[in-house]
Protein backbone atom coordinates (compact mmCIF):
# COMPACT_ATOMS: atom_id res chain seq x y z
CA UNK A 1 0.00 0.00 0.00
CA UNK A 2 1.59 3.35 -0.95
CA UNK A 3 1.92 5.96 1.54
CA UNK A 4 -0.61 8.83 0.85
CA UNK A 5 1.79 11.37 2.71
CA UNK A 6 4.50 10.73 0.21
CA UNK A 7 1.84 10.36 -2.37
CA UNK A 8 0.81 14.12 -1.32
CA UNK A 9 4.35 15.09 -0.81
CA UNK A 10 5.49 14.61 -4.61
CA UNK A 11 1.60 15.76 -5.85
CA UNK A 12 2.28 19.32 -4.01
CA UNK A 13 5.77 19.28 -5.31
CA UNK A 14 4.97 18.31 -9.30
CA UNK A 15 1.89 21.30 -8.57
CA UNK A 16 4.51 23.47 -7.76
CA UNK A 17 6.93 22.86 -10.46
CA UNK A 18 3.68 23.38 -13.45
CA UNK A 19 2.46 26.33 -11.51
CA UNK A 20 6.60 27.29 -11.89
CA UNK A 21 6.88 27.04 -15.60
CA UNK A 22 3.85 28.63 -16.22
CA UNK A 23 5.00 32.07 -15.01
CA UNK A 24 6.42 34.10 -17.72
CA UNK A 25 9.50 34.86 -18.29
CA UNK A 26 10.80 38.54 -17.65
CA UNK A 27 13.53 39.84 -19.77
CA UNK A 28 16.01 40.73 -17.16
CA UNK A 29 19.54 38.80 -15.95
CA UNK A 30 17.95 39.20 -12.14
CA UNK A 31 14.91 36.88 -13.25
CA UNK A 32 16.57 34.43 -14.53
CA UNK A 33 19.56 34.20 -11.86
CA UNK A 34 17.08 33.87 -9.52
CA UNK A 35 14.59 31.43 -11.18
CA UNK A 36 16.71 28.68 -12.39
CA UNK A 37 18.35 27.93 -8.91
CA UNK A 38 15.29 27.80 -7.54
CA UNK A 39 14.02 25.43 -10.62
CA UNK A 40 16.39 23.64 -9.98
CA UNK A 41 16.34 22.54 -6.41
CA UNK A 42 12.73 21.77 -6.98
CA UNK A 43 13.78 19.31 -9.57
CA UNK A 44 16.17 17.78 -7.03
CA UNK A 45 13.30 17.61 -4.30
CA UNK A 46 11.04 15.81 -6.65
CA UNK A 47 13.80 13.66 -7.67
CA UNK A 48 14.63 13.06 -4.15
CA UNK A 49 11.03 12.08 -2.96
CA UNK A 50 11.24 9.38 -6.26
CA UNK A 51 13.67 8.22 -5.45
CA UNK A 52 13.17 7.65 -1.45
CA UNK A 53 9.18 6.77 -2.31
CA UNK A 54 9.91 4.63 -5.29
CA UNK A 55 12.24 2.43 -4.80
CA UNK A 56 10.25 -0.54 -6.13
CA UNK A 57 9.52 -2.47 -2.37
CA UNK A 58 5.81 -2.81 -2.74
CA UNK A 59 5.62 0.21 -0.05
CA UNK A 60 6.41 2.97 -2.65
CA UNK A 61 4.55 4.74 -5.05
CA UNK A 62 2.13 3.07 -7.49
CA UNK A 63 4.17 2.68 -11.05
CA UNK A 64 1.15 5.46 -12.67
CA UNK A 65 2.45 7.99 -10.09
CA UNK A 66 5.98 7.10 -10.76
CA UNK A 67 5.97 6.97 -14.09
CA UNK A 68 3.74 10.99 -14.00
CA UNK A 69 6.73 12.28 -11.72
CA UNK A 70 9.09 10.83 -14.04
CA UNK A 71 7.35 12.94 -16.95
CA UNK A 72 6.99 15.89 -14.43
CA UNK A 73 11.16 15.67 -14.14
CA UNK A 74 11.40 15.27 -17.50
CA UNK A 75 9.23 18.41 -18.43
CA UNK A 76 10.57 20.52 -15.97
CA UNK A 77 14.14 19.28 -16.52
CA UNK A 78 13.46 20.72 -20.37
CA UNK A 79 12.19 23.92 -19.07
CA UNK A 80 15.25 24.64 -17.02
CA UNK A 81 17.15 23.91 -19.76
CA UNK A 82 15.13 26.33 -21.98
CA UNK A 83 15.69 29.45 -19.53
CA UNK A 84 19.46 28.47 -19.41
CA UNK A 85 19.59 29.20 -22.95
CA UNK A 86 16.96 32.23 -23.06
CA UNK A 87 19.43 33.57 -20.28
CA UNK A 88 22.86 32.82 -22.40
CA UNK A 89 21.31 34.87 -25.41
CA UNK A 90 20.64 37.42 -23.15
CA UNK A 91 24.09 37.77 -22.57
CA UNK A 92 25.09 37.68 -26.11
CA UNK A 93 22.68 39.82 -26.83
CA UNK A 94 23.69 42.18 -24.39
CA UNK A 95 27.59 41.77 -26.15
CA UNK A 96 26.58 42.28 -28.68
CA UNK A 97 25.02 45.81 -28.07
CA UNK A 98 27.96 46.22 -26.42
CA UNK A 99 30.66 45.67 -29.20
CA UNK A 100 28.32 47.91 -31.66
CA UNK A 101 27.87 50.77 -29.20
CA UNK A 102 31.96 50.78 -28.63
CA UNK A 103 32.26 50.66 -32.28
CA UNK A 104 29.95 53.00 -32.85
CA UNK A 105 31.36 55.62 -30.37
CA UNK A 106 35.29 54.97 -31.40
CA UNK A 107 33.90 56.05 -35.38
CA UNK A 108 32.05 58.74 -34.10
CA UNK A 109 35.03 60.14 -31.86
CA UNK A 110 37.59 59.45 -34.79
CA UNK A 111 35.59 61.47 -37.06
CA UNK A 112 35.24 64.52 -34.21
CA UNK A 113 39.04 64.15 -33.44
CA UNK A 114 39.78 64.43 -37.03
CA UNK A 115 37.55 67.27 -37.66
CA UNK A 116 38.35 69.03 -34.83
CA UNK A 117 42.22 68.52 -36.31
CA UNK A 118 40.81 70.41 -39.28
CA UNK A 119 40.21 73.27 -37.66
CA UNK A 120 43.11 73.43 -35.92
CA UNK A 121 42.22 73.50 -31.98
Amino acid sequence: MPDNRSSSSINELMAQADAMRMIQPEGSYEWFDDMIPKAKKLLQQIQREQAIYGNGDGDGMTTKLFNKVRDCCDTFDNWIRQLQRIRDDLEKQKGNILKSEMNRLSIHNGAYGAFRGFLGK
